[in-house]
């Protein structure tokens, strides 16, 4: 069975809602509502969106890039922040073994490289390390692996293992 509606009721629903604003707001001791303000049409030039604020990074963190140590030693020194890591591609020859050593420019994000046991977190002003030995020629994906807020899917990198050169 369907109920029936009066076509008084919308206006009846109105009206009680408009009572009732007004008991509310004279009970509170309100005043009127300021008056809506003007609207100008004007168009504003677009502005850029500032940079976010980069900490600067501690002490012996060294500059971002991968460089040979030893032989068949490598240490790749990279700096993550809200705009990705930095570099976004790390080259190393096949059974090199690379040291990992990060900071955060702004705030906590993660470090996992796919298919390794390679996953850490690494905080602002503090200095995170791991080291992993290749042993077959791929390319590994790098994420974030710690939500970081509205660039975290924009954190990703490389790890390409290329063939030894004998050079």
């Amino acid at each position: 069975m369907r109920a029936k509606i009066s076509r008084f009721a919308p206006a009846f629903s109105r009206g009680a809602a408009v009572l009732a604003s007004s008991v509310l707001f004279g009970a509170c001791g309100g005043e009127s509502p300021a008056p809506e303000p003007e609207v100008v049409s004007e168009v504003m030039p677009p502005t850029e969106a500032p940079l976010p604020q980069l900490l600067a990074p501690p002490p012996g963190m060294g500059e971002p890039g991968v460089r040979q140590v030893a032989p068949g030693r490598f240490e790749a020194v990279i700096y993550a922040s809200d705009l990705g890591f930095e570099p976004t591609e790390i080259r190393v020859p096949v059974g090199a073994e690379v040291i990992f050593k990060l900071t955060s420019r702004d705030q906590p994000h993660g470090f996992m490289i796919e298919a390794t046991p390679v996953a850490f977190d690494v905080f602002p002003e503090g200095i995170a390390e791991a080291t992993h030995t290749f042993t077959e020629v791929r390319e590994h994906l790098v994420i974030c692996h710690v939500y970081c807020g509205g660039g975290h899917e924009g954190m990703r990198a490389k790890v390409i293992v290329e063939a030894a050169d004998d050079g």
